[in-house]
């Protein structure tokens, strides 16, 4: 996506900047998709907005600022009023584990797999490595494996504007907090980043001018496939970057799915995600967790948007119409990556969004 050179003087522009940190601690004991259980400990959630004109960002689609903070998000006061809407269902826990979606939605919330990897004791399979997966509920508060929460975008404006995410953006791997850490296994960059995922769920919009109590109208609103005004969207940051031993595990099918050198080879590299529950009796060879054959556990994953490391031009994520938007957001380890492998275990990583609005469409 190029930068629009047909940007006017009035051009509305607007930077979104979300922070998290999160630090990626290994608890050893039970089997996951690292064959050892892999999780992250989220430190802070930070939101920040800075506006010239005409748009807002809100945990409630009532209480409208420049600034929001993980305690808005979670549920405590906002800007010194109320909190989050009744409905809310905000979770931003303090571990963080490997799970895999294909994208469904019900109810407004996107279906997740929490992946744990057992051995098989059947005679065809005994001793293997086998992928079984639960499904997730998403919880408000500060439980749960992945982060997911709700937010509202007051668009002032007389028609549609492209919502791009800027250079800036994407998941890092946090050097400093790494160096910080006393435990030698924690120091060093593993590519755990490489794994990740982020989704944004467009609920719905309401036209302010049109609608009496607009806050409530939007709060109510849930994802509707046939409603023009709902969208989903995949993004994969790092999709060009692999690890040597990420590389090497994936080709093998050791502990992740087994990837060819050519599927290793492309950008993004293509990879199935978990699409419904998988029982032990199901017996599915952790090598062989994937479309090809298993359709009825797995589909082939395609990302809306996939950018490179450290990407220098703005990317079109979707295009948001006038008055107030409700987007729900996820974050997550993508199991079924073949970067999601053992020995990435143990890491500190930043997620970090940056957003930008102006008045060109289409561009």
């Amino acid at each position: 996506m190029k930068t629009t050179k047909k940007q006017k003087k009035s051009n509305l522009k607007v930077s979104l900047l979300l922070l998290l940190l999160a630090a990626v601690l290994l608890i050893s004991s039970t089997y996951a998709w690292f064959v050892s259980q892999n999780t992250a400990e989220v430190s802070t959630l930070q939101v920040k907005i800075e506006t010239v004109e005409g748009i807002q960002i809100s945990s409630n689609a009532k209480n409208w600022t420049s600034t929001l903070t993980n305690a808005m998000i979670t549920g405590a006061d906002y800007v010194g009023s109320e909190l989050n809407y009744k409905n809310a269902v905000n979770q931003v826990p303090s571990i963080l584990k490997p799970v895999s979606t294909v994208g469904e939605i019900d109810t407004g919330k996107q279906k997740m797999f929490l992946g744990k990897v057992l051995t098989s004791k059947t005679d065809a399979n005994n001793g293997k490595y086998i992928l079984t997966a639960t499904p997730e509920t998403d919880t408000h508060g500060l439980t749960g494996n992945y982060i997911t929460f709700d937010f509202f975008i007051n668009l002032e404006s007389t028609s549609a504007k492209d919502l791009y995410l800027q250079p800036g953006s994407g998941v890092v791997w946090n050097g400093e907090r790494a160096a910080a850490d006393t435990n030698a296994a924690y120091k060093n960059d593993k590519g755990l980043q490489n794994a990740a995922r982020i989704a944004f769920i467009v609920e719905g919009n309401v036209d302010t001018s049109k609608t009496e109590d607009a806050s409530t109208a939007v709060q109510d609103k849930i994802y509707n496939q046939a409603d023009a005004d709902c969208g989903k969207y995949l993004w994969e940051p790092n999709s060009n970057t692999h690890t040597t031993n990420a590389i090497n595990q994936s080709l093998a099918g050791r502990d992740t799915p087994m990837y060819s050198a050519a599927e290793q080879a492309a950008n993004p590299v293509p990879y199935s995600g978990v699409k419904t529950a998988i029982e032990e009796k199901d017996d599915m060879l952790l090598a062989n967790a994937n479309v090809a054959g298993n359709t009825s556990f797995f589909a082939a994953m395609t990302p809306t948007l996939f950018t490179d490391t450290g990407f220098t031009q703005r990317q079109k994520l979707m295009t948001i119409k006038p008055g107030y938007t409700k987007v729900r957001a996820y974050m997550w380890i993508e199991g079924q990556d073949m970067d999601c492998y053992t020995g990435a275990s143990g890491t500190y990583l930043d997620f970090n969004l940056k957003f930008e609005v102006d008045t060109v469409t289409g561009a």
